[in-house]
């Protein structure tokens, strides 16, 4: 009701954010094992045991941050949460929330954060996040002065002790944040996605496949299917899931090219032979990201499940 209420009230006046109810959960998302983890422990059980919650003066929690390589993952995990928490998840469309006209950026901060926190406790995403994590000093024209003003908005929110909102931030380039963003009391944890491990790859593939999670199912040589799994698994290092979503609609677009009454095995195998990467692009982008894990990771466990990754 809330959901509807928001959406009637504010969101269609609104072009700076938008709601949805996502209908994905944990059981859609493959790998990050770890991570789920440890955000059903420390976010989602805080939602949920409210008594136990007041018991301990345990805080709303507040939001966590999310690093790392394009097609990780990142907002699918995101919608998943919302699911999970039984939250609204509202998308904060950063792309409009800058105008080229002077104060007019700030003002639509301004009304995004108000429009927010009256729809609150909900999952707010705020994908580039880095767009207002950068305070842009040294410069004293019009344009800079903006950005900083933004800037300021974004970090009072986010340090707001009374904020209802839990925000979940992402970033592919973590080392653009300003240190303030990244200071205790804005996020509860900051955490690496990197490229899916092999195990991993195999869930998500399963997934797109309808093998498992909410997905449609096309029709298909199940058995077949599944023995040239670990194949493909194998041979897809530093895949993001993206790329993996790729390949299982390639296939599923060879099976309908086809006059076959099912998928086989050969459709599959033929769309994962066709499709590419720049392994050493991706082998370096991994290192990358793995090489700020001490910097910009705010749990030992997660070091290590990034390790695992």
């Amino acid at each position: 009701e809330t959901v509807k209420r928001f959406k009637s009230d504010f969101i269609r006046r609104s072009d700076v954010l938008e709601i949805e109810e996502p209908s994905i959960d944990f059981g859609d998302v493959g790998g990050y094992e770890g991570v789920k983890e440890m955000v059903r422990k420390n976010l989602i059980w805080a939602l949920r045991r409210t008594q136990r919650a007041e018991l301990a003066a345990l805080s709303l929690p507040r939001g966590i941050l999310i690093y790392g390589p394009p097609g990780t993952g990142k907002t699918l995990f995101a919608k998943a949460l919302s699911k999970e928490t039984s939250l609204p998840f509202i998308n904060l469309k950063t792309e409009n929330l800058f105008s080229k006209y002077l104060g007019e950026s700030g003002q639509r901060v301004r009304d995004a954060i108000r429009l927010v926190e009256q729809a609150s406790p909900a999952i707010v995403f705020v994908d580039e996040i880095d767009r207002f994590g950068n305070r842009k000093g040294g410069k004293t024209d019009s344009a800079s002065q903006e950005t900083g003003r933004v800037f300021a908005q974004m970090l009072e929110w986010l340090g707001d002790p009374g904020r209802k909102s839990i925000i979940v931030g992402t970033t592919n380039v973590p080392g653009d944040l300003d240190t303030a963003f990244l200071r205790p009391g804005r996020f509860s944890y900051v955490i690496p996605f990197l490229y899916p491990n092999k195990s991993a790859r195999k869930q998500i593939l399963e997934m797109h496949l309808g093998l498992s999670g909410s997905r449609r199912r096309p029709a298909m040589d199940e058995s077949g299917i599944r023995s040239v799994l670990p194949k493909i698994t194998a041979e897809t290092e530093f895949y993001a899931g993206a790329d993996l979503e790729e390949v299982v609609m390639r296939a599923k677009q060879n099976f309908f090219e086809d006059s076959t009454a099912a998928m086989t095995p050969a459709h599959l195998l033929s769309a994962h032979k066709d499709y590419r990467i720049d392994t050493e692009n991706r082998r370096g982008l991994a290192d990358h990201y793995k090489s700020l894990g001490p910097t910009f990771a705010n749990s030992v466990k997660l070091l290590e499940e990034m390790e695992r990754q």
